[in-house]
Order: structure tokens, then sequence, then C-alpha cells
């Protein structure tokens, strides 16, 4: 016990300033330095280069012998007083002193309260919650007197880790547990713990940090409390939050991802992912962790574009005739910095548009039709990416050279069978002479073209009107196909380059399409041919028994125009199944 009220008083007589330091020689021996502190309040810890020397006693002096010469850190702390350090340059022989007025921390604190009351380790150190001297609270001697004067170290109940230190010795370290209204006695030679009633009542609220008096001292270490915000909460990619906390009785506070800050401030923060920000403030009266969580919208708005979706391509040998053109327009909007490739123009800027011109990958000749697929990557720096897709379709044809548009004009023509026929006792009969003439056409018209186009082939399509049953249908458009076939490899056509198809009477041409053929064709119906509805439907079906020719690869189709001047055409047209005799006669 140390007759505190009596040291303040002394102190009061001497002229203490805030700080003043002086160095005098005390002898001859330059091996070793010493140091003299006078503090107010009495019995303050010295600490140096984070060792504890002990405690400024009752008339608040103390020298501390045998510092090695040198720059030293000189520590002075006392609960609920602002610690000041120094760094002090030591010399041998002389003895440096150090006159130290600690400012008080301003504010009370409140329980309820426990007390812990420490034994047999008088002049140690108490370090709660932490091993570093800003955590000290007192020393061992503050605590235990308990008889007539009390000397008290209150608490709030709960579980302290508790570390009393002299010199460079750790004389006991672990957990001490308070009840409210208890007092917990550690005996530190064993390091037991036992728990007694509380005798004069529990303290109440509004006490200051540290009050001493004659042969009293109350510490009252009062809870560590903190607090983080983040203001907004919610950002786009790019954007910045505030973070603001404040924190209490703290000795050391820091913030995950940010490291050590001061016990109160702000700091703008940029996350590129949502982010929770623990603040951990740490002191003698405990460890507090709050939160606060910055959540990123890392959403990019993308858009891709392709106007027209469809455009026509014509080329006739190496000249192209039509190339259409059409406009890729994109966008990635959001937040952050967003990286945007189109493919297949590559890295873009994130809004723009483009003119394209494309040309089809087919190379041979034939029908064109390709779509051709732009794909837009859009990315930022928080993890934001989206795809978007657009397509162009392109048709037309490659042809070889003009040579294509006159065997259309002159030789792709249709092939028209009687009612009826071929016949399954005649499969060489119904080609009357005037398609024969149109299939002699057709054939050496074909051999030139293979000059231009050895690949190319013909295709033929066989159809029947709309009498008779499917079976009955389907063979005899069999036949057809077969018998123009025929004809043609008798005209010098190899068989390998032809293909059949027998539709039967599927793919019907419909009446108004072959009013429209009528109205186009060249070739009037004779005058003597009855007119009226019932002469069209006789033409309807007389359109509907043919063999169309299609040109491949390029996929032309023959004209369909009916050959009303053919001097046979009345045989073709008529709608009864014409004799055998009357067909073979004009074949």
């Amino acid at each position: 016990m140390h007759k505190r009220k009596l040291a303040a008083h002394l102190l009061g007589i001497l002229a203490i300033s805030i700080l003043s330091f002086s160095s005098v020689g005390y002898g001859a021996d330059k091996s070793t330095a010493k140091l003299l502190v006078r503090v107010r309040p009495v019995e303050a810890e010295i600490f140096i280069d984070g060792q504890h020397m002990g405690d400024a006693t009752w008339n608040g002096m103390m020298t501390v012998p045998k510092i090695s010469p040198g720059e030293h850190t000189v520590g002075i702390y006392n609960y609920g007083y602002v610690a000041q350090t120094f760094k002090v340059n030591f010399t041998g022989g002389q003895t440096s002193k150090l006159d130290v007025r600690l400012v008080p921390v301003a504010g009370t604190v409140s329980g309820p309260w426990g007390r812990i009351q420490i034994k047999d380790a008088p002049r140690a150190a108490i370090l709660m919650n932490g091993k570093t001297p800003e955590y000290v609270v007192g020393h061992a001697d503050e605590t235990d007197n308990s008889f007539i004067w009390q000397q008290e170290l209150l608490v709030r109940p709960g579980t302290y880790q508790l570390t009393l230190v002299h010199g460079d010795k750790t004389i006991w370290a672990g957990p001490v547990t308070v009840e409210a209204g208890k007092r917990t006695v550690l005996h530190a030679k064993t390091g037991t713990t036992h728990v007694e009633n509380w005798k004069g009542g529990q303290p109440g609220n509004d006490l200051v940090r540290f009050r001493a008096g004659i042969n009293t001292a109350t510490i009252a270490v009062g809870p560590t409390t903190g607090n983080i915000t983040a203001g907004p909460a919610e950002i786009n990619c790019g954007d910045s939050s505030q973070l603001t906390w404040t924190s209490d009785g703290a000795v050391h506070t820091d913030i995950s991802g940010i490291g050590d800050v001061a016990a109160t401030g702000s700091q703008s923060v940029s996350p590129t992912a949502t982010t929770t920000y623990t603040f951990t403030a740490g002191g003698p009266g405990g460890v507090v962790t709050p939160t606060a969580t910055v959540t990123v919208n890392n959403k990019i708005n993308a858009s891709l574009e392709v106007a027209p979706p469809e455009i026509t391509y014509e080329r006739v040998g190496n000249q192209v005739k039509t190339q259409g053109t059409a406009t890729v327009t994109w966008s990635a909007t959001g937040g952050g910095a967003i990286k945007v490739t189109v493919d297949p123009f590559g890295a873009v800027d994130a809004t723009g548009s483009r003119q394209v011109q494309p040309v089809p990958q087919q190379t041979g000749l034939g029908p064109v039709n390709e779509t051709i697929t732009y794909t837009l990557h859009a990315t930022n720096q928080c993890g934001g990416d989206e795809t978007r897709t657009a397509t162009l379709h392109i048709t037309g044809s490659i042809k070889p050279t003009e040579v294509v548009e006159e065997f259309s004009e002159v030789a792709l023509v249709s092939l028209y069978f009687p009612t009826d026929y071929p016949t399954k006792q005649h499969p060489d009969g119904g080609l009357l002479k005037s398609q024969q003439d149109a299939l002699n056409t057709l054939a050496s018209a074909f051999k030139t073209y293979l000059g231009h186009d050895p690949n190319a082939r013909l295709l033929l399509e066989a159809h029947a009107d709309v009498r008779g049953s499917g079976s009955h249908n389907k063979s005899l458009t069999e036949r057809r196909a077969a018998r123009v076939k025929d004809y043609l490899v008798g005209q010098g056509i190899a068989a390998s380059a032809i293909d059949m198809t027998a539709v039967g009477k599927e793919n019907q041409l419909g009446k108004d399409e072959v009013a429209q053929l009528e109205a186009q064709n060249k070739n009037t119906p004779p005058k003597s041919r009855s007119k009226g509805k019932a002469a069209m439907t006789l033409t309807w079906m007389a359109y509907n028994r043919r063999v169309d020719v299609v040109l491949q690869p390029l996929g032309m189709r023959s004209s369909k125009y009916y050959p009303h001047a053919a001097a046979d055409s009345s045989i073709l047209w008529q709608r009864a199944k014409p004799s055998w005799k009357v067909v073979s006669k004009n074949q």
C-alpha cells in the first residue's frame, strides 16, 4: 500500500511541467546510465523498450539504473490517462531526467461491476487483453487492499486475458472470469483463483477511470466499444463507399483489408466484389469486431443488333452483281472499366457500330444460304461477364457466267404428260413429241453447260393431278420421272448426272398459282378450247401432270408455263385418259 494522497501533495509542491528533460553526471562509471522519472499521477508505470521497470512510488519518482548507453524508448502509462513515450539517448555515467504530467482521458464509465484482486505479485504490471504496454491498467499492489482501505481493479462482468510482467519476465498469464457484484482473487504464485463476496457493495455508475487517495485506489476499466458503417451500402462496380468508424477504450484498431487505422476516422473504399469490412477495436476492456458490408453490383447491360437481319449476295463468274450491307450495333454499359470484344471484329469500344459487307464462305456454284453469328463479350474488373449474339442471314446465289441465265430461259422448262401416262403396260409411253423436243433442247444445252460446271446435275421432280389414290399417283410419278431420265440418257446425258424424286399428288400447284402462271404465259390456249370455270379446272389439273427440272447445285428450277402452242397440247390438256393408239401416234 502507498500513500497516494501524500504523494500527490508532494508532487503538487514540485514545479512539474508537462515534460522536461535533463541529464547530469553521477560518477566515474561510464558503462551504464540511469533514468530518474518524476510523474503525476503518482505510481504510473514505467516501461523501457517495452519492458516493465516498475512504478513511480508514493512520491511519484523512480530511478532506473544500469541502462546501456544509446537510444531507448521510454513509455509512461497510467490507466485513465493519455500515455506518453519518448526517445531518450542515454550517455554512460550520466543520469537522464524526465518530468512528466499525464493528461486524463475525458469522460466516465459505468457498471455493472466485478472486482479483480491480485496477490503475491506486488510490483508486477497488469496487462489486460494484450501484451504490449498500451494494455497496462496498473500494478498488482494497486488491487490488493480490501481490509480498511480499498484498492480496487473494477471491470465489467466477463472473462479477461491477464498478463503479469516485470522486467523481461512474465510472472503469470491466463484468463480470469469476473462476476457482477463478486470479487475474483488471483494468487499469482499458484495461478489459482477463487470468488468471494464483494464487501462494501457495488460502486455506482459514472466513475472516473482512475482515482487515488490515502492508501486507496480505484481503477475502473471501461468496456471497449466500436462501430463501423458503410455509406452507401450498395454500389455499382467502379464506385466508392465511405467507411466511418468510432471506438472508445481501444488501444489498437484495424480494419480487415485496410490495416491499422486511427481509433476514429473514415476512409473511401472501392471494392471490386461484395466485401465485409471487420473493424477490430482492442483494449484493456475487451475486443469488439463490428462489421459493415459493401455490396457491389457487377452487372453489365449489354446489347448487340444487326440491321437488316438479312442481305442478298449475287455473283456471276467473278463479278459481284449484288452485295448487301448491314450495320452491327452494340452497347455495354454499367459500372467500372468495361472491356468489350465483338467477334469477328476483336476489341472494340464499349459502345459503337460498324458496317459490314460479308462475303459468303461458300466458294462453289449454287444457291447461297448462310448465317453469320456476331458475338459480344463484355467484362469488368468486378467479375461482371455478359455475352450477346446476333445473326445476319445471307441469301442469293453464285453462278458461273451469264450462260446460266441463257440456259434457264431457253432450256429449263417443265415437261407435261397426258392423264394417267405412262402406264404399267407402256412405261415408255406418254412423252409426246412436243415434250421430246423440249428435252432435246435441254439435253443439248446441259451438255454445253457441263463445260462451265462439270459438277452440275439435273434433278427430275415428278407430279400428278389430284385424281386417283395416293399409291396410284406415287407409282405414276415414279414412271414419269423414269421416262424423262431414260430419254435424257438416250440423248447422251450420263445417268449418274440425273437424280429423281416422285412427289405423287402432294405439293399441288394451287388454282391461284396456275391463274398467275397463265396470266404470264406467252402461249395462250387455242380459241377452240372452251372457257369458263370448267375449263380452268382442266387447266389446273393439266399443270399438275408434269415433271419439273432443277439445275443443281444452283437450285434453279424450270419454268412451269403450259405448252398451249404445242400441236399435241389438246392431248396433254384433256381430262379423260387418251387411248394408247392416240398417245403412241403422237410420240
